[in-house]
């Protein structure tokens, strides 16, 4: 399982853009709760060390032409860079903040869950992904933003919140970041899968 280190470059002449470092030039994420709500808006997003991903173990099932697959990863550490802008209603009252960000993530395990199908391609089979799904869980979270607030004294306080608290935090973000990457992933994925024969390493038994 050496397709993300295959993929840190990417293949342009297959149209395949790089993993790592990975872009994102926009997303919006949404959190609310009884008491506030935070609209986001990331931009230019730049995420670094997927392509150190360490596949620990692979769980295969095939039926016909239908694959399910499953594996658990690691991956030591991941740096997120980018800028946002984000609107927090709080009762009645809304403020506005904006700036750049930089997130530091160390520890990630994930399992990857795939549905897959083997299909005729000429004279070879490849594997066309059908859903791709992971979930990840982190060991530790650091963030570093400017733009809470005009005061670096209070700015630097409400950033030390945040990684004091980034777990609550987490727990919103994750469904709302999956949207937008993971489409992305798997259609990287089918580019990459479309031009390996599959026939000479599947069990056709």
């Amino acid at each position: 399982m050496q397709m993300f280190s295959m993929l840190k470059d990417g293949f342009p002449e297959l149209n395949i853009p790089a993993i790592d470092p990975f872009i994102i030039e926009k997303a919006k994420y949404q959190i609310k709760s009884d008491d506030f709500q935070i609209r986001v808006v990331l931009k230019n997003m730049v995420v670094l060390g997927s392509s150190q991903t360490n596949i620990q173990d692979v769980n295969f099932e095939k039926s016909n032409n239908l694959i399910f697959m499953k594996t658990h990863s690691e991956i030591p550490s991941m740096n997120v860079t980018g800028s946002y802008k984000a609107e927090m209603t709080v009762s009645e009252t809304t403020s506005y903040y904006g700036g750049n960000f930089r997130v530091e993530l160390y520890d990630i395990v994930s399992v990857h869950e795939f549905d897959a199908e083997l299909i005729d391609d000429g004279d070879r089979k490849i594997v066309k992904l059908l859903k791709f799904d992971v979930s990840p869980t982190i060991g530790k979270m650091n963030m570093k933003a400017a733009g809470f607030d005009p005061d670096p004294t209070i700015n630097s306080m409400l950033v030390q919140m945040a990684n004091d608290y980034w777990q609550q935090f987490y727990k919103f973000l994750v469904p709302e970041t999956k949207k937008y990457w993971e489409p992305i992933m798997l259609e990287i994925s089918n580019r990459f899968l479309s031009v390996i024969a599959f026939d000479s390493v599947l069990d056709e038994s």
